[in-house]
Order: structure tokens, then C-alpha cells, then sequence
């Protein structure tokens, strides 16, 4: 059976108070689009950058997807013995299986092969999200603070 995968989404969950707070969100499209925000982490950026490639992020990563995840998918609860805070991981593949995992941020989670596929579409996506950043305006004037500030201080210390 031939799968034809459109687009990928992955995203990370953890609960704050009464509400899930998004650590991380990876669009890939087949298209070319690519949508990113956060790194998985709680103090990661909270803006979704967006924009549109030639295809070559979806492509590698798809490259990194083995045949065993596309051909299962499913959901899988490890709240029963949670520990920490509770955190939800989801694995979508538009034309293809979908992954849900829920679990604690100290407890067992997902397994090895779909911890390392979150890790491949952030270490994709890095270098398309810093170049995002750059052009973002208000990360620019965050920079010429910093560098203003730097050359004050510089500048008063002598």
C-alpha cells in the first residue's frame, strides 16, 4: 500500500493551570510551507513564524521517517503512572497515521524513534526559524537595544 503524505504537524503540550501551553508546533507542508514556534522547552518563543520554501525541509524530513511509523500511528496514554506535569505530544501526517501520546514531564513517554523524529523536524527547522527571527521586526529592535546598551556600558566603563 502506497502512502502519499501531503504535510506534517508535531506538536508539544505541557498543562499550565487549567490550560495546555504550546512548548513546540512544526508545520511542514509538501508544498513548501513551514510554520514553527517554540523548541519544546517552557521558555522557548511563543510567536509562530511562518513562510514558504521550495519543498526541501518537508522533503528531509520526511527522509528521516522510517516505514514502521507510517505504518502504525495510534494513542498512547502513560498518565496511569505519571510523574511532573502533564504533557501531550502529537505526531499528524496529512495521508497517513496519526500519534498521540499523553504523559508526565518526569514519567515515561514516547519511545526512542518518535523522540528522535521531533528532534529531526526542530534540527530541520532550526536554521529556517533563526533566519525568521532575523527578519522579524521586533527581534531587530531587541538586537539594537542590546548592542546600544553594550556600547553604553562600554563606552562608561573607560
Amino acid at each position: 500500500m502506497q502512502i502519499n503524505i501531503k504535510a506534517v504537524y508535531i506538536s508539544i503540550e505541557i498543562k499550565e493551570g487549567k490550560k495546555n501551553e504550546p512548548l513546540l508546533s512544526i508545520f511542514l507542508h509538501s508544498d513548501g510551507a513551514v510554520n514553527r514556534m517554540g523548541n519544546g522547552t517552557i521558555n522557548s518563543d511563543k510567536i509562530m513564524y511562518m513562510g514558504q520554501t521550495q519543498g526541501q525541509y518537508f522533503a528531509e524530513f520526511m527522509n528521516t521517517v522510517g516505514p514502521e511509523v507510517l505504518s502504525s500511528g495510534g494513542r498512547y496514554d502513560f498518565r496511569e503512572n505519571m510523574e511532573g506535569t502533564p504533557c501531550k505530544l502529537e505526531i499528524l501526517f496529512e495521508g497517513g497515521p496519526k500519534y498521540e501520546y499523553l504523559y508526565g514531564s518526569e514519567s515515561e513517554g514516547p519511545n526512542e524513534d518518535i523522540c528522535e523524529l521531533v528532534q529531526s523536524g526542530i534540527k530541520i527547522t532550526d536554521e529556517w526559524l533563526k533566519g525568521q527571527k532575523d527578519k522579524n521586526p521586533k527581534n531587530k529592535k531587541q538586537s539594537l537595544i542590546r548592542m546600544l546598551r553594550e556600547k553604553f556600558r562600554t563606552k562608561s566603563s573607560q
